[in-house]
């Protein structure tokens, strides 16, 4: 199954293009704003290059509103266009999918919020946006992913976290 990637809720557009698990195409660049323009653009160049596609998933967040709202009308248009299907992904719940984890620590994922907190996923917990300062304690070593990561970590290593 050839499947299209689209994410838009963050600093950085992606777009990619999958067949079977493996990568064959992306594209990405830094875009706060100008979201709709771009986007489209990264997509035109995939198909271009790759051809048609069975399925189309997009990011739902969490993130930038205008970002997700792009991301999932270019997905929906694209879907109903082509005659494929749609699925959102959380980039939370998706992320700790995407680390390589050979300890086999407790992963959380955290995502920067950009207004001076994290999105974060841990364990048994609900996603939650918190800041920095009142980062839940962790119950031993913990694996942190995501664009939030770096923060977090700080944060919790000055407080003796492992």
């Amino acid at each position: 199954m050839r499947i299209l990637g689209l994410d838009a809720a963050g600093a950085r557009l992606s777009a990619c293009l999958i067949e079977d698990g493996v990568v064959l195409a992306e594209q990405e660049c830094p875009a706060v704003f100008g979201q709709p323009a771009i986007l489209p653009r990264l997509v035109a160049a995939l198909m271009e290059q790759q051809g048609g596609v069975d399925h189309i998933a997009a990011g739902i967040g969490p993130g930038g509103f205008t970002g997700i709202r792009t991301a999932l009308a270019l997905a929906h248009g694209l879907a109903d266009g082509l005659g494929v299907g749609l699925s959102g992904v959380s980039i939370l719940a998706a992320l700790p999918f995407l680390l390589d984890n050979p300890q086999g620590r407790v992963i959380w994922a955290a995502i920067d919020n950009r207004r001076g907190g994290i999105f974060l996923l841990r364990p048994g917990a609900a996603p939650a946006s918190l800041t920095e300062a009142v980062l839940p304690a962790t119950e031993g070593p913990t694996l942190l992913g995501g664009s939030g990561a770096a923060a977090a970590a700080a944060r919790l290593l000055a407080r003796g976290a492992p």
